[in-house]
């Protein structure tokens, strides 16, 4: 009498082998999740670290939320540098922030203030009265090109509103040029509004000032008195031309 056919169930009917099925399944989708999470995070560290740099020089407009009063925690004092050599050194006041722009957050360190410090006596002299302004430029005009004279003049380029109105101050807001002596002290604020180039001695012991208008590109020569910083000679020496040809008065 012929032997009966053994039947056997498939495997995938086996309830031993779709448990091991389907735990292989859950591991390997648990696996590729985590593959994925690590290869985002750092895909957003690369991006972050070369799309979004820590910058200088833009700082939080001042508002009714964002008053113009610094955390203390956001203040420091910058590094030292010879203003007159042996005899004086002068610091930024600086500010750290950060703010959203496009994917990430980036990093600021913005100049806030200068003091000035004699060496013989310790006496400190805070240039402007507050920090609510973002310093662009801070320049020391000397007559002689050795520092062992004191300088005739010290000359910043200053941004005090969010002109543009993008929340932030920088170098893209209309900026002033405020000048002091070479203590740091008689901050005195020029109507004269524009990006400064250069400062140069000129003759007579007064200040020469090169500024571009931000908006025509048109380059002022300024003469200024270093002695209570009078504007004594105005003159626009380039200006952009239509034609785009070269340009000069």
């Amino acid at each position: 009498m012929p032997l009966a056919a053994r039947t056997e169930a498939p495997l995938d009917d086996n309830p031993f082998f779709r448990t091991v099925w389907r735990f292989n399944a859950l591991a390997f989708a648990v696996g590729v999740s985590l593959v994925t999470a690590l290869a985002a995070y750092a895909l957003y560290g690369t991006v972050k670290r070369h799309v979004a740099p820590r910058v200088t020089n833009v700082a939080s407009a001042p508002s009714e939320q964002r008053p113009q009063a610094l955390s203390p925690s956001t203040i420091r004092f910058g590094g030292l540098r010879d203003l007159h050599v042996g005899r004086t050194v002068w610091a930024p006041i600086v500010t750290q922030e950060t703010y959203r722009s496009g994917i990430a957050a980036k990093a600021t360190s913005s100049n806030r203030n200068y003091v000035v410090v004699e060496l013989a006596t310790g006496r400190a002299v805070q240039v402007f009265e507050d920090n609510a302004g973002l310093i662009i430029e801070a320049r020391a005009v000397f007559g002689e090109r050795d520092r062992r004279q004191p300088p005739r003049a010290l000359v910043f380029s200053v941004a005090t509103e969010d002109t543009n109105n993008d929340g932030r101050l920088s170098r893209n807001d209309a900026l002033g040029i405020t000048i002091a002596r070479a203590d740091g002290s008689g901050a005195t604020r020029l109507n004269v509004r524009g990006a400064l180039l250069a400062v140069h001695a000129a003759p007579d012991e007064e200040v020469a000032l090169f500024v571009r208008d931000q908006t025509s590109g048109a380059v002022e020569m300024l003469h200024v008195t270093a002695e209570n910083f009078a504007i004594t000679q105005r003159d626009t020496i380039w200006r952009r031309p239509a034609d785009g040809g070269s340009s000069q008065e």
